[in-house]
């Protein structure tokens, strides 16, 4: 299922800057999915409760 987020145009960089990371990480192609799931992870692993 595909969902819309509304976000601003300065977090829409941000994530641009980190999927583009990620792609020079893994020398493949990063979705935009990709990169929420890995900011999700990074969360998870910093703010465990």
């Amino acid at each position: 299922m595909v969902k819309t987020l509304r976000i601003s145009d300065e977090i829409h960089m941000e994530m641009l800057k980190i999927q583009g990371n990620l792609q020079a990480k893994s020398g493949e192609f990063t979705s935009m999915d990709d990169t929420l799931v890995e900011m999700v992870k990074t969360y998870k692993k910093h703010y465990k409760k």
